[in-house]
């Protein structure tokens, strides 16, 4: 059963467990490292993953060699490896699943799933925006849409998000202000989306979601294409409806139009 969680369920389940799996994109120093750290001096079974080259950039590279290194250090099977973007936890049996990177700002969008292996819950990059594509093709005209995302391209999710603003839905995009300026090609995608209809602003945050009526996709996949086989996940649920619309309502309101204009 996949319920809304928080950073305070993770630290409390990490606190007591004797078996932890975990993976991050980045790992960063901070109360979730903290508590990983204690679980492996302590002696509870420790594995850790996360990517070798985030960002190709060489300083969050060593950034996580050393959170690595640390974590091994004190126990853990802790080691980078290749296409890890996925951030999950497993604690004893529950998994927690984070849209972000366990970054304890209060932003993150994290749920609990009960139950193992779940086949709710899609592991690749193809298969978790396969199921944000189930809900976008259920809009209908006249019916909102609101998708975020840290990254943005051409691709699965490009193509059903300009198909719903053509077919008269409302559709709204908030895409990560840093992604957005580093990336022309993005630039160029959103302007695409802008001429069929679709409202586009950025944004701080990295969360990752879709609404549509009181259905909800959350996901730590990026709404690009390519790496589709990379680890990552994806579930279609209701029960966090009422805290993704606040969160993206209140970062709408906050966001920069295209031209970095208060909007």
């Amino acid at each position: 059963m996949l319920s809304l969680a928080s950073t305070a369920d993770v630290l409390a389940a990490l606190a007591s467990a004797r078996s932890i799996r975990f993976s991050a994109y980045l790992l960063h120093p901070g109360r979730v490292f903290a508590a990983l750290d204690a679980a492996a001096r302590r002696g509870a079974q420790v594995v850790v993953r996360v990517e070798a080259s985030p960002y190709r950039a060489g300083a969050l590279g060593r950034l996580n060699a050393r959170m690595v290194a640390r974590l091994a250090r004190d126990g853990a099977d802790a080691r980078v490896g290749d296409a890890v973007h996925t951030k999950a936890l497993t604690a004893d049996g529950v998994t927690f699943l984070d849209d972000c990177n366990w970054l304890d700002r209060g932003g993150d969008t994290i749920l609990r799933d009960d139950v193992a292996n779940d086949p709710a819950v899609a592991t690749t990059k193809g298969d978790a925006l396969a199921l944000e594509m189930q809900l976008l093709a259920r809009a209908r005209a006249g019916e909102a849409i609101d998708v975020e995302t840290e990254s943005f391209g051409n691709g699965p999710i490009s193509g059903a998000l300009e198909r719903a603003a053509r077919a008269g839905a409302n559709v709204r995009l908030l895409v990560n202000a840093r992604d957005l300026a580093k990336n022309p090609r993005e630039a160029l995608a959103i302007a695409a989306l802008e001429r069929a209809g679709v409202e586009v602003r950025s944004t701080d945050a990295t969360e990752k979601f879709a609404i549509v009526g009181d259905d909800v996709w959350v996901g730590s996949a990026n709404a690009t294409y390519g790496a589709l086989d990379q680890s990552d996940w994806g579930t279609l649920v209701q029960a966090p409806r009422g805290r993704c619309h606040d969160a993206f309502e209140a970062r709408w309101n906050a966001s920069k139009g295209r031209k970095g204009r208060a909007t």
